[in-house]
């Protein structure tokens, strides 16, 4: 396991003010009076919702030979009235990686909401040959009256990054100022990969009946080799209570 820590140094700054001085010959004139710009409004915040999420993902150095397989992945007729979040991986490939990730973080008093999201994703050095496969992803009939959270993976390839990442910051506040923020960045490295096909390849991803849901779905499906799929969403809210 990998930890990567980030130090900020803070850096110490030195202000030049240059001052330039005009003499002229001749007579005086005076120059009309302006009236001064009205002073900035200054905002105080004492409190803040920062939500932060991070992953990273390295696929690398892995050798792959698929000739002659099907694989299949299914959610069929279910997940039914289900209340909360929902969160599924499925995988019938090789050498990949998958994850499902829900951030929510709730400020009392809190006039700022923050919410960051980044991937970091690398593949390198992987070498995938395919022939004469088939390869089948299906969601269908799932979800009827169900509400919250659902995040689903599907991947029926090789060397794939499939991933679904949500991050809420909520800020509960009194007064008539609110600042809310979100933002999320992704970062794919690749080199040193190497795909050859021969044969026939078929692929097939499906989605149907998703119906009566409320709410927010992430579904990421891959059958190819060595791809990302990713679904993100950050969002800031801040709530004000008078």
């Amino acid at each position: 396991m990998s930890r990567r820590y980030s130090v900020r140094e803070t850096a110490q700054h030195s202000i030049a003010v240059a001052l330039s001085f005009a003499f002229l010959a001749g007579p005086a004139y005076a120059l009309p009076e302006e009236p001064l710009p009205p002073p900035p409004t200054v905002i105080t915040i004492s409190a803040g919702a920062f939500g932060t999420a991070f992953y990273n993902s390295s696929i690398r150095d892995n050798v792959v030979v698929d000739v002659g397989t099907t694989s299949a992945t299914t959610i069929q007729d279910s997940l039914f009235a289900n209340r909360g979040i929902v969160q599924i991986n499925q995988d019938a490939g090789n050498a990949s990686n998958q994850a499902n990730i829900v951030q929510i973080v709730v400020g009392s008093g809190a006039a700022i909401a923050d919410g960051l999201l980044v991937l970091e994703v690398a593949h390198e050095n992987n070498t995938v040959h395919s022939g004469n496969v088939t390869r089948t992803n299906t969601i269908r009939n799932v979800l009827d009256g169900s509400a919250g959270i659902v995040q689903i993976n599907q991947n029926t390839g090789n060397t794939n990054t499939g991933v679904n990442a949500l991050v809420i910051a909520l800020g509960l506040a009194k007064g008539d100022v609110a600042i809310s923020m979100s933002d999320a960045a992704l970062h794919k490295t690749g080199s040193g990969n190497q795909y050859t096909v021969e044969g026939t390849l078929t692929q097939t991803n499906t989605i149907s009946g998703l119906t009566n849901f409320t709410g927010i779905a992430q579904i990421a499906q891959n059958n190819g080799d060595g791809n990302v799929a990713a679904n993100t969403m950050s969002i800031g809210i801040v709530v004000l209570n008078k």
